[in-house]
């Protein structure tokens, strides 16, 4: 696995090649209201599927609704570790990037 460089300047890098674009970030947490989820879709009809672009909805693990069980360590273990061998980390925390939490 290859990870990003800690000293990767993104802005600098976005603004000289014509292929890197900033990826939009939406909290979740900012649709929580009456009708709230409605202008999210909305806001993900218009942004990514007509405009093509990618977005992050970030924070969807705070929810109160979000089914732990999924995409736990446990359960990524036991339904996408047939084509490799992954060891988990000791600590998981529920912010770290799945890719964080497996180690080659």
């Amino acid at each position: 696995m290859e990870y990003v460089m800690a000293d990767l300047d993104v802005p600098a890098t976005i603004s000289q090649v014509e292929n890197f674009h900033p990826v939009h970030t939406v909290d979740i947490r900012g649709y929580q209201y009456p009708g709230g989820y409605r202008d999210l879709e909305t806001f993900i009809r218009g942004w990514v599927i007509r405009g093509g672009k990618p977005l992050v909805i970030t924070d969807l693990h705070r929810l109160p609704a979000y089914p732990r069980h999924i995409f736990s360590p446990e359960w990524l273990a036991a339904n996408h570790a047939r084509d490799r061998e992954f060891t988990l980390k000791p600590t998981i925390s529920p912010t770290l990037l799945v890719a964080d939490c497996l180690l080659d």
